[in-house]
């Protein structure tokens, strides 16, 4: 018999001494033992990719997005990746589709942080 609020799923990151939790809910109980199973080692945001977080130490960010052409479509490739990504991409302020540009042209994304100086 299936739940009425299905079969939430409560995980606390692994990284030593963080308290930040990942929630997700599956409709079934083998969704859930599914979901557990691939969350076991479940680090949050700021743990699972340590060098894209910007912070006061690391203050910039630079991405390449790169059009390739595969199967007569347009893709994106990240960074120069060992896979091709989605034909869409967006962030705050941007979109691009990867059938608008040639194969070779690139968009460069940069995220610098701009800090005040304290009186």
């Amino acid at each position: 018999m299936r739940r009425k609020y299905g079969y939430p799923l409560n995980v606390k990151c692994t990284h030593e001494g963080c308290k930040e939790w990942g929630h997700w809910n599956y409709d079934t109980q083998k969704e859930y033992s599914a979901g557990a199973e691939r969350h076991r080692n479940y680090k949050c945001t700021r743990h699972a990719n340590p060098d894209e977080l910007l912070t006061t130490e690391n203050q910039h960010r630079e991405i390449t997005l790169t059009c390739e052409r595969k199967d007569g479509h347009n893709y994106w490739r990240q960074n120069g990746n060992d896979f091709l990504s989605s034909g869409f991409k967006s962030g705050p302020g941007w979109m691009a589709y990867a059938d608008d540009f040639d194969p070779g042209d690139s968009i460069i994304l940069t995220a610098t942080v701009k800090r005040i100086e304290k009186p």
